[in-house]
C-alpha cells in the first residue's frame, strides 16, 4: 500500500509518502526533488500514525512560518527537515516507551516465574545446576 500527500508554494511542489520497504514501512518527505526526511518502521499501525502526524506538523509549520517568493528555498527545506526529524523522535520516544513498559514488566515476571522455580528445585535429587544456554 502506498500513500502520497503533494503540497505546493506556487510552481515548488513537495510531497510526502509512505510505502512497504522490506518488512517494514518507509515514511518520508521530498522538497525540490530531494528527500529531507525518512523513517522507518516495523509495525504498520505507527507507520500510519506517524503518516497522520507529519503531515499535521507540516501544516502547522507552513502556517507559523510563513515566508516570501524570495526567500532561499533550500534553507526553508534543511529548516522543515530538522522540524520534521524533531518531531520523528519525539514520536519515537513515546512509542518505545510503551515498549520499554512491556518489555520490561514482562521480564520481571519472567524474573519472578524463575527464582520460585529455582528456589523449589533441589540440587541433589535434579543434579547439579549448570547455564541452559552455553555458546557452541
Amino acid at each position: 500500500m502506498t500513500k502520497t500527500k503533494n503540497y505546493r508554494n506556487g510552481k515548488f511542489g513537495a510531497r510526502c509518502y509512505m510505502k512497504t520497504a522490506g518488512n517494514g514501512w518507509e515514511v518520508g518527505f521530498v522538497y525540490g526533488g530531494k528527500p529531507i526526511f525518512v523513517g522507518n518502521f516495523i509495525h504498520a499501525s505507527e507507520a500510519n500514525s506517524w503518516w497522520g502526524t507529519m503531515n499535521r506538523e507540516i501544516r502547522n509549520f507552513s502556517k507559523r512560518h510563513k515566508v516570501t517568493k524570495n526567500f532561499p528555498k533550500n534553507n526553508y527545506g534543511k529548516f522543515l527537515g530538522a522540524y520534521l526529524y524533531s518531531c520523528y523522535y519525539r514520536f519515537l520516544n513515546t512509542a518505545f516507551t510503551k515498549y520499554t513498559r512491556f518489555y520490561g514488566r514482562t521480564y520481571n515476571q519472567g524474573t519472578r516465574t524463575f527464582k520460585t522455580w529455582n528456589n523449589r528445585t533441589n540440587t541433589t535429587t535434579h543434579g547439579p545446576r549448570v547455564a541452559y544456554l552455553r555458546a557452541a
